[in-house]
């Protein structure tokens, strides 16, 4: 069995120019498969049967493994490959480095990489880079954009530190890009998570509509699930330790849903906007398996496009 990454892939080693042997074969799995499917009237029925449709299944782990009638399967993984840096701070405005959130979308065979840096004056900075093979990166001179006299820069005419950019397949073409951030911190009357939108990625326009009013201060994460018609938003929590929260809405241009009884967690004091705890349900937190000082600063989550029913996060670890 050879199984791709991307899905499963069966090879067989039958020989078709036997077809008595063939139509045995076929005929013994069928009864094979007659024999060990549950005596149930409907398959709702059976609690340990997982309904799959005829699609491309991810075998992350053994969900969909029966592990006492499968023998000689093994699970291997892509290698990984070297740690290389591709982007120096080597601009003015990159003086001080870069901030420790970014976002990489594909778009039209160019990687497109949406970072944050500082300058020497500890100003923040919203930036692009792209690329054609993920390796080597250009800066390309947006011109949107006044630093020290000139607009020959990358840099985008508004500060987003902790984004969240992402391709929206189920917009129309002139909001295909969406980006998520937080605003007018720490304003109580008005800080939290905005929505700006994108034709192009590179020209974008702000909402002032307020989806969330708590700053979850740190990158929010989110995608269209086709199979759910919903937006799946993701954002860090405290419950009470820094977890993982997730909201689902239809509209993600609206107001966003949460437990307005939960009472406001400030954790930079009563007279600045609240933080997110239990408002929202917690889908990722650590548990007894994490060492006692980790905690989940944030996580990037996406839904697996070659696969259904598959969503990969890759949590942020963060050591007290």
């Amino acid at each position: 069995m050879h199984l791709d990454p991307r899905g499963y892939n069966f090879a067989m080693n039958y020989d078709l120019k036997q077809p008595r042997l063939s139509c045995f074969c076929l005929a013994f799995m069928i009864l094979l498969f007659l024999k060990y499917v549950p005596d149930c009237k409907a398959v709702g029925e059976c609690a340990d049967v997982i309904q799959m449709s005829s699609g491309r299944h991810l075998f992350l782990d053994d969900q969909l493994i029966d592990s006492e009638m499968t023998e000689h399967v093994k699970r291997q993984f892509n290698p990984p490959h070297a740690l290389r840096r591709v982007l120096r701070p080597e601009k003015s405005w990159e003086a001080l480095g870069f901030i420790f959130y970014c976002s990489v979308v594909d778009h039209d065979g160019t990687a497109m990489l949406y970072y944050g840096a500082y300058d020497g004056e500890k100003q923040k900075h919203f930036c692009l880079a792209t690329s054609k093979d993920g390796l080597t990166w250009k800066r390309p001179e947006l011109k949107l954009s006044d630093y020290q006299g000139s607009k020959l820069n990358n840099i985008f005419p508004f500060e987003a530190v902790e984004v969240g950019v992402f391709l929206d397949s189920h917009a129309p073409a002139e909001k295909r890009f969406r980006l998520l951030h937080n605003r007018h911190w720490p304003d109580p009357a008005r800080a939290g998570v905005y929505l700006s939108s994108s034709a192009d990625g590179i020209h974008w326009q702000q909402s002032d509509i307020r989806l969330l009013p708590r700053v979850p201060d740190s990158q929010p994460s989110a995608c269209w699930d086709p199979k759910t018609q919903e937006y799946a938003v993701y954002l860090r929590a405290w419950d009470p330790k820094r977890s993982i929260g997730r909201v689902a809405v239809k509209d993600i241009e609206v107001p966003w849903p949460y437990d307005e009884s939960v009472s406001p967690l400030h954790v930079w004091g009563k007279k600045k906007v609240a933080t997110i705890s239990r408002e929202l349900p917690i889908v990722m937190r650590p548990d007894d398996s994490d060492p006692e000082n980790v905690q989940l600063y944030t996580s990037n989550v996406f839904r697996y496009p070659w696969a259904e029913n598959a969503y990969l996060a890759f949590p942020a670890a963060y050591f007290l």
